[in-house]
C-alpha cells in the first residue's frame, strides 16, 4: 500500500504542476524549417517526464519522453516519406495535409506544448497514462495503467 500511496502523491503533485505551468508556443519550439530552435533544445534537452500538446484550447495528444528534445524533435522528423512520432502520422492522416511543411505550419501556428518533468521514466509512465485517462485526448488511444507493474516493481 506504501508504493500506491506513493503513486498517489507522484500523480497530485504533477497535475498541480501541470495547473500551474505556461503553455509554449511551438513558435518558440520549432523554426520554419521544422528544426529545433535553440530555446527548444535547451529548454527540452533531456528531460524525462510527460509532454501536453494542445491545439487551441484542446488537448490533442499526451506522450511521454525519456529523451526530452529528441522525442519533441520526432514531430518533424520524417524518413522515407513515414513520420517518426505517432502524433504526426495521425495528422496527416485525419487533417489530410500531404507533406511535412503543412504539419509543421499546423503545430507552429495552432499547437502549444506543456512539458512535465518527472524523475524517471515509471513516474512519466504512471502520470502519462492518468493523464490520458483523465483528458482523453483524441490523438491518444486509450491507455490502461497496469497498477500492479508500478505497485510491484
Amino acid at each position: 500500500m506504501k508504493k500506491l500511496y506513493k503513486m498517489l502523491g507522484l500523480v497530485e503533485q504533477k497535475v498541480k504542476e501541470f495547473e500551474k505551468s505556461e503553455k509554449e508556443s511551438f513558435r518558440n519550439v520549432f523554426d520554419e524549417e521544422g528544426n529545433l530552435t535553440t530555446l527548444g533544445k535547451r529548454k527540452y534537452r533531456e528531460f524525462c517526464g510527460v509532454y501536453i500538446i494542445y491545439e487551441g484550447r484542446n488537448i490533442i495528444y499526451i506522450g511521454k519522453s525519456g529523451g526530452g528534445a529528441y522525442r519533441i524533435a520526432d514531430l518533424a522528423y520524417q524518413k522515407n516519406d513515414k513520420f517518426k512520432h505517432t502524433l504526426s502520422q495521425k495528422i496527416i492522416k485525419f487533417k489530410s495535409f500531404r507533406n511535412i511543411n503543412e504539419v509543421m505550419n499546423f503545430y507552429r501556428e495552432k499547437c502549444f506544448l506543456k512539458v512535465i518533468k518527472t524523475g524517471s521514466d515509471m513516474d512519466a509512465e504512471i502520470v502519462e497514462s492518468i493523464f490520458i485517462k483523465l483528458f482523453r485526448p483524441k490523438y491518444n488511444k486509450e491507455l490502461k495503467p497496469n497498477l500492479e507493474k508500478f505497485i510491484n516493481e
